[in-house]
């Protein structure tokens, strides 16, 4: 038990380390572009590689989820999930691409204010994203972090190096962002499926030698579910910023995106769980369907952690909009206030949709994001037009913040757990915190009670 902990501590450090360093190149390349650019610049940036973003969304049909559940439960090889996504890889691009082409030439009437040929450019980015979503979920069905997280870092990486080329040193403006975005997906592509060498002839046990249609089967069948519960979960994260470009302007746009980046800097702690979490619960559930101990605590310190970050942005948010990003962009300060609670509590979905995604039921997800989603564009389509990019925030929280609450409705029912073990603390916690404190403070040797 101890060496799981150990292991589970190590993982999650790991974890987030490598969404701080995510965080940290977003958030340089974002005021790096936003500085630039200024808001109406980077408003037609954020809109114009949103296409790409959505394709990659709509189009992967879940098979990264598939993959991540699979290999991490030992019922596929790594040998067979990567020939079949390599297959549905190839078949995706061209149907992706095919339908973006449509929305491009729609595209003066879907994206006002951002020209056709930018988000025809920006589409280079689509099949190199696709790709690296379909092989990065492979190392996370195994459970490599360091090569996963590695893999997960080389885009954002490879964008802000392009950015500085392009949009600094060469001034392009929103055209060499919008290049720099697709040149830095194609490179974090390529470093991926280099990362992905280490394992081509390590077999996991189950499946290695099935038909590769049979593994398409089975993938697409349980992908679905996931797909349709992450495309409505993105929707919900992105429709606001695409209605506040289409109800007022890529001005506008550009502002409220600036709140929505720094808050969702909120989900490091979350997302990093979650990574870490789903590959051993899925492991776990396919021994034990009752294992109940891991993810309440998760959920429990991953929410005190949402909401301490939350009143440290409220009272510092004013400042550091105005230190990253200038004066032009102050107006983003009231959305940022007005997003942080949603954000904060919806960090006990992400943990909660873990947890049932790993039992084998991703569908169940399906009924949470169809309700955020509709709840979030009906809230904006009221909101905007009143309060501006205030009113999309305030859609925003009440959506997350629903969402939240069906999630853990729903694990609880799963768990057979109440509902209240997900966000009151327990004894336990009060006693980790105990011991954490002077092993933080470097007093605490190689013993949790003082190195004695």
């Amino acid at each position: 038990m101890a060496d799981v902990a150990r292991r589970l501590r190590g993982d999650f450090t790991l974890a987030v380390v490598q969404n701080v360093g995510t965080v940290a190149l977003a958030v340089a390349t974002s005021v790096l572009i936003a500085r630039t650019l200024g808001p109406a610049g980077n408003g037609q940036y954020a809109i114009a590689v949103l296409l790409p973003s959505l394709l990659v969304v709509f189009t992967n049909l879940g098979v990264p989820s598939a993959n991540a559940y699979f290999i991490a439960s030992g019922r596929i090889s790594l040998d067979l999930a990567l020939r079949v996504s390599l297959r549905l890889w190839l078949g995706l691009s061209i149907v992706g691409l095919v339908i973006a082409l449509a929305i491009v030439l729609g595209g003066a009437s879907f994206f006002p204010g951002v020209s056709p040929t930018w988000l025809a450019l920006a589409l280079v980015a689509f099949p190199a994203a696709l790709l690296g979503a379909f092989m990065v979920s492979l190392l996370h069905g195994l459970a490599d972090f360091p090569r996963f997280y590695a893999g997960v870092l080389a885009g954002p990486a490879f964008t802000l190096i392009f950015v500085v080329v392009l949009v600094r040193l060469l001034p392009w403006g929103a055209l060499g962002a919008i290049l720099a975005f697709a040149a830095g997906q194609l490179a974090g592509a390529a470093v991926v499926l280099v990362l992905l060498r280490h394992h081509r002839d390590r077999k996991h046990q189950g499946g290695g030698k099935e038909p590769w249609r049979n593994y398409a089967r089975l993938c697409l069948d349980f992908g679905w579910k996931s797909h349709v519960s992450n495309v409505l979960t993105y929707l919900n994260y992105r429709a606001d910023l695409f209605l506040v470009n289409f109800l007022m302007s890529p001005a506008a746009a550009g502002i409220y995106l600036v709140a929505v980046q720094i808050a969702e800097r909120l989900w490091i702690t979350a997302s990093s769980a979650s990574e870490v979490i789903l590959p051993r619960l899925a492991r776990s559930y396919a021994r034990d369907a009752r294992e109940t101990v891991l993810t309440p605590i998760v959920s429990r310190w991953v929410f005190s952690a949402s909401l301490l970050g939350a009143a440290v942005l409220a009272l510092l948010g004013h400042l550091l909009i105005l230190i990253l990003f200038g004066e032009k962009f102050l107006a983003a300060d009231i959305a940022l206030l007005w997003l942080l609670p949603g954000v904060a509590v919806a960090s006990l979905r992400k943990i909660a949709a873990s947890d049932v995604a790993a039992r084998g039921r991703p569908e169940l997800n399906m009924v949470t994001a169809a309700v955020v989603v509709v709840v979030n564009i009906a809230g904006n389509l009221l909101f905007i037009p009143i309060y501006g990019i205030a009113g999309a925030a305030i859609a925003s929280t009440v959506a997350n913040s629903l969402g939240a609450g069906l999630q853990v409705i729903i694990y609880a029912r799963q768990s057979g757990q109440p509902w209240w073990r997900m966000v009151v603390w327990e004894k336990s916690d009060w006693r980790l915190l105990r011991d954490l404190v002077p092993l933080a403070r470097g007093t605490g040797g190689n013993s949790p009670r003082g190195g004695k």
